[in-house]
């Protein structure tokens, strides 16, 4: 009599790493150090002022004898403060299920997203610059940052030391650098940007006392019409709270859950326009496409 066996022969098991893979996301704050920064102890808004001479030339006696009188330009520009927090939260049943260290995630993807805020702030800042070097985008990344320094300079606002000016560009605005011998070779630059011809880190570098950011956070990244900037310290305004910059956690015994709130009190403004100048590039030979 024959038998016939029935179940499954396999007992399959499932692994789940402890340890967690950070998904792709924008994070960090790499701007707040290149503007003119306020850090505040209290207070819902800081005033900036901005004074020159108006661009006064030297005079002589006149006929009566005196020499002319002139007052100087006194323009303030008030940054009124306003929150931006993040909060995660996740029950105690929710944590004790799922896989990772989830307090530990909260905590670090909460601190991301307020230096995105604060980038973002700056950013927005920038647009309303009204100087650009044309209405219509280039792939000449290296045109583009010449005509920038030169009209920078042409406006005062050039740079003088490293981290007066800064250029602030797409991945697709430093690759096009990189295509040119004058940004590369050492000839041109003291500063390696190929190693035995592998390309540097590029996050930060600078190129004719100009700091270089590259910046994953630009509007249009990836487009035909990127928006990058060159600007001065002094043409931005920044304030912040130092006090709540680091993110609190904490556990709700009661209800049984834990949670990591990340707030800070900002605000950025233009401060002097000739300083800013947008370059729009044209970055689409960098796009991709998803495969059928």
């Amino acid at each position: 009599m024959s038998q016939t066996l029935t179940g499954s022969r396999v007992a399959a098991l499932t692994l789940y790493r402890d340890e967690y893979i950070a998904g792709f996301e924008r994070g960090g704050s790499r701007l707040r150090y290149n503007v003119t920064t306020e850090y505040m102890k209290q207070g819902n808004a800081v005033v900036f002022l901005v004074a020159d001479s108006g661009s006064a030339t030297a005079v002589t006696r006149g006929s009566d004898g005196l020499y002319p009188a002139r007052v100087n330009n006194n323009n303030q520009t008030t940054l009124t403060l306003a929150d931006a927090t993040d909060l995660p939260r996740m029950n105690g049943f929710d944590i004790f299920r799922s896989q990772g260290p989830q307090r530990e995630i909260m905590y670090k993807t909460s601190w991301e997203v307020i230096n995105r805020a604060v980038d973002d702030k700056i950013i927005t800042a920038l647009a309303t610059g009204t100087l650009t070097l044309s209405n219509t985008s280039s792939t000449d990344a290296l045109g583009m940052f010449n005509h920038a320094v030169t009209a920078l300079g042409n406006n005062f606002a050039g740079p003088k030391v490293l981290g007066d000016v800064t250029a602030l560009v797409t991945p697709g605005f430093y690759q096009n650098l990189m295509k040119t011998k004058e940004f590369t070779n050492n000839q041109y630059v003291r500063e390696l940007k190929l190693e035995d011809g592998t390309p540097t880190p590029f996050e930060r570098t600078a190129f004719q006392k100009v700091d270089i950011i590259v910046h994953y956070g630009l509007t249009n990244a990836g487009a035909d019409n990127e928006q990058c900037y060159m600007f001065h310290k002094n043409a931005l305004g920044h304030a912040i709270d130092k006090e709540s910059w680091e993110p609190s956690m904490g556990y709700n015994d009661e209800q049984d859950y834990s949670w990591c709130r990340s707030t800070v009190y900002h605000a950025a403004s233009k401060l002097q326009n000739t300083g800013i100048i947008r370059m729009l590039h044209n970055g689409s030979e960098y796009a991709t496409t998803t495969v059928a």
